[in-house]
């Protein structure tokens, strides 16, 4: 036979650990509840979400405008 087998006990031994392997750093503990980050990633993004309506709004105005002006011209 060709190639190289290993036992099962050699396969083992072979583990993938995240930092270890692909070379994670590790991360520190903030220390804080699990309640208390949920919160704040539940609330936070509102503000950015409403600002994000509002930006798609201008902008399909202001594409509608254009699109009507150049239907216009094409028109003419």
């Amino acid at each position: 036979m060709c190639g190289r087998f290993e036992t099962a006990e050699q396969h083992q031994q072979r583990v993938l650990t995240f930092g270890r392997n692909v070379g994670a750093k590790e991360k520190e503990d903030d220390s804080k509840p699990f309640k208390e980050k949920m919160s704040r990633l539940v609330t936070e993004p509102h503000p950015q979400f409403a600002k994000s309506a509002k930006l798609q709004q201008a902008i399909k105005a202001k594409l509608t405008h254009h699109i009507y002006v150049l239907t216009e011209i094409s028109a003419a």
